[in-house]
C-alpha cells in the first residue's frame, strides 16, 4: 500500500493551580461592579471582532508566513502587545497537514514499521493534535478533520469535485475569554503551539479575534479555575508480519473559568472542551490490503454570566466519521492497480443563546466515492473515479440541501433545494 505510518503511546498535558481571587457564595469577586442590564445586548457576542492579531511569522518573505512545524518537538510561537480595553478574546486556528503525515489518520504504530524494517515509511500513529499555548499555559487543542487534497488517494475521486475542505481548509475556534485579566496587563504575551506525534510537514498560525470595551480604556480581570489533565493516545497492536490489526484511542478534557469587569459590569466566562478519537486500522494481504474506520468527536461549552443571570452560552458539537478500504494490486515493471473506497462527513451543530435570542446551525456534509487507478512509476495512466455528496445545512436564518453525483470527469446530478419544510415536524 502507498499509505503507512506509526505511534504506540503518548502522553501529554498541563495542570496548573492558581490561588482564585476571593470570591463570594455566588462565585463571583466579592468586588464585582454591577451589571449594567442596558448593555448587555451590546455586550461582544458579536460579529466580527473589533481587532484581530496575526499569531504568524514575522517574515513571509522566505516561505509565506505560515509556520511549519515537522515534529512534536517543534514549536511555533509569536509574542504580541494586546490592547488594555479587551471584553472577549477568541483564538482561530488554521492548519494543514503535509508530506509524510498527509495521510496521517493510516499511519500504525512504530513497532510495527521497526519489527518489518520498514524505516523511512511515515511514522507515529495515526493520533494528531494541535495543542495551543498562552505564555506556555496549555489553553487548548485542536484534532483536525482529516482533510484529503485533489491528489489524494485516487485523484479521479475529486475531478470535478473536491474533498471536503480541499479549497477552503476549515479552521477551529478556542475561547480565550477566560484569561483576558491576564492579557490587559500592559505586557507582552506569546501563543504558541505544537503537534503532538508530528511526523511530517505541518504549516499552521492563527488570528487572535478581540472585542473591546469602547468605554473605557481599561478592563480588568483574573482566572477563577483552570484544568488540562494529562491525555493520553493508547494503541492495541495484533500483527504478524505486514498484516495485523491496530486499535489507537484517545481522550481529552480541558475547563477554566475567569472573570472580567469592564463597562459591562463584571462577567464571568466558563469554557470547557472535550475530545474523543477512535481509530481502527486493519492490514491484510501483506499489507496490500488496508482499511481506516475513524471517528473523531469535539464538544466545545462556552457559559458567560453575570451575578443574575446567564448572558451567553454557545455549545459546539463537531464529529468527523471517516471509513477508508484500499487493494493493491501489483504488477511487473513499477506498474500497480488500486482500488478503494471512501465515507467521509463533517459534521458540526452550534447552539447559541445571547440575552433574548436564540439561533442554531446544523451542518452535517458527506462524501461516498469508488474507483480505481493505474499507476506506472508515479503517474496515473488510467483509471476510474465516482464521488457522492450530500450537503445539508438547516439554521434559524434558514436552509440549503444539495445533492451531488460526479464520475469520470463529468456530473450527473446536481440538485439544489433551500426550502425548510422538509425538515418540519407536524
Amino acid at each position: 500500500m502507498r499509505f503507512h505510518g506509526g505511534q504506540k503511546q503518548t502522553m501529554y498535558g498541563h495542570n496548573i493551580h492558581k490561588k482564585p481571587r476571593e470570591t463570594a457564595d455566588n462565585g463571583f469577586p466579592k468586588d464585582s461592579r454591577p451589571i449594567h442590564l442596558e448593555n448587555v445586548l451590546d455586550f461582544p457576542f458579536r460579529s466580527p471582532a473589533d481587532l484581530v492579531i496575526p499569531i504568524s511569522k514575522a517574515d513571509g518573505f522566505s516561505g509565506g508566513h505560515w509556520f511549519d512545524l515537522a515534529t512534536e518537538n517543534d514549536t511555533a510561537s509569536a509574542s504580541f502587545s494586546p490592547p488594555r480595553n479587551i471584553v472577549r478574546a477568541m483564538l482561530e486556528i488554521c492548519v494543514s497537514f503535509h508530506g509524510t503525515d498527509e495521510f496521517w489518520y493510516t499511519n500504525p504504530p512504530n513497532d510495527y514499521l521497526e519489527a518489518n524494517g520498514l524505516s523511512g515509511y511515515p511514522g507515529n500513529g495515526p493520533f494528531r493534535e494541535v495543542q495551543v499555548f498562552l505564555d506556555d499555559v496549555l489553553v487548548g487543542a485542536v484534532w483536525p478533520f482529516p482533510v484529503i487534497f485533489t491528489g489524494g488517494i485516487n485523484p479521479l475521486f475529486w475531478r470535478p469535485a473536491a474533498a471536503i475542505g480541499a479549497y477552503n481548509l476549515p479552521s477551529y475556534d478556542v475561547e480565550l475569554t477566560p484569561f483576558v485579566g491576564l492579557l490587559v496587563d500592559g505586557s507582552n504575551h506569546t501563543i504558541s503551539m505544537r503537534v503532538a506525534n508530528a511526523d511530517g510537514s505541518w504549516p499552521l498560525d492563527a488570528n487572535l479575534h478581540l472585542w473591546l470595551d469602547p468605554f473605557t480604556s481599561q478592563t480588568m480581570g483574573g482566572m477563577l479555575s483552570h484544568n488540562a489533565p494529562t491525555a493520553m493516545s493508547i494503541t492495541a497492536s495484533d500483527f504478524e508480519g505486514l498484516d495485523g490489526t491496530f486499535h489507537t484511542t484517545a481522550g481529552r478534557s480541558i475547563s477554566f473559568s475567569g472573570y472580567i469587569i469592564s463597562s459591562f459590569g463584571t462577567i464571568v466566562t466558563s469554557v470547557s472542551y472535550t475530545y474523543a478519537f477512535d481509530n481502527v486500522l486493519i492490514f491484510q494481504n501483506s499489507s496490500s490490503v488496508e482499511i481506516v474506520t475513524q471517528e473523531i468527536q469535539t464538544v466545545g461549552e462556552v457559559m458567560m454570566r453575570t451575578p443574575s443571570k446567564v448572558v451567553f452560552s454557545q455549545e459546539t458539537t463537531s464529529v468527523y466519521p471517516f471509513y477508508l478500504s484500499c487493494s493493491e494490486y501489483s504488477g511487473a515493471n513499477s506498474v500497480y492497480t488500486e482500488e478503494c473506497n471512501l465515507t467521509h462527513s463533517f459534521n458540526q451543530d452550534i447552539f447559541k443563546i445571547a440575552a433574548s435570542a436564540s439561533t442554531f446551525e446544523s451542518l452535517n456534509n458527506m462524501q461516498t466515492a469508488e474507483g480505481s487507478m493505474t499507476v506506472v512509476g508515479s503517474s496515473v495512466t488510467a483509471g476510474v473515479g465516482a464521488l457522492q455528496q450530500h450537503y445539508d445545512f438547516q439554521s434559524t436564518q434558514g436552509c440549503y440541501d444539495r445533492f451531488l453525483r460526479t464520475s469520470n470527469y463529468s456530473t450527473s446530478y446536481d440538485i439544489t433545494n433551500t426550502s425548510c419544510e422538509r425538515y418540519r415536524v407536524d
